[in-house]
C-alpha cells in the first residue's frame, strides 16, 4: 500500500524503497505472487525515476526464474513488464512482447492481449 500511494502521489523513489522492503518481506513469508506485484512495483518506479539500468539488471536477474515458473500468469505479466524495458535490445524486447501475447492468448485474457500487442 505505501509504495502503490507513493507511487500515485510522484513520489518515486519513497515508491522504490517502499516496494522493496515489501518485496523482501513476502519472499521472506513465501507469497511468491505478493512478492511478484511488488517487485513489479518496483521496476515501475526505477523507470520512473530513470533508472533503467538498474531495472534492466533486475529483470535479468529474475529472468531465469520466471521463465521457468509455472504460474502462466505470472508469466505472461513478467514478459510485458520484461517488453517494456527496450534497454538498448529491441530484440529482446520484442521477443519478450510476444511471449507474453502468446501466453496471453493462451489462456484467453483479452485484455492482457491488448496490453502485450508491441
Amino acid at each position: 500500500m505505501l509504495a502503490t500511494d507513493a507511487f500515485l502521489k510522484h513520489e518515486f523513489t519513497a515508491s522504490r524503497d517502499a516496494s522493496s522492503r515489501a518485496l523482501h518481506a513476502f519472499e521472506a513469508l513465501g507469497d511468491s505472487r505478493a512478492a511478484f506485484l511488488s517487485w513489479a512495483q518496483y521496476i515501475n518506479s526505477l523507470c520512473r525515476i530513470g533508472d533503467y539500468k538498474h531495472a534492466g539488471a533486475e529483470i535479468a536477474k529474475v529472468r531465469q526464474g520466471f521463465e521457468a515458473d509455472e504460474d502462466v500468469e505470472l508469466r505472461m505479466e513478467f514478459y510485458r513488464i520484461a517488453s517494456s524495458l527496450l534497454g538498448g535490445r529491441p530484440e529482446i524486447a520484442l521477443s519478450d512482447a510476444r511471449q507474453s501475447l502468446d501466453l496471453a492468448l493462451r489462456i484467453g485474457d483479452r485484455f492482457a492481449e491488448a496490453r502485450a500487442r508491441p
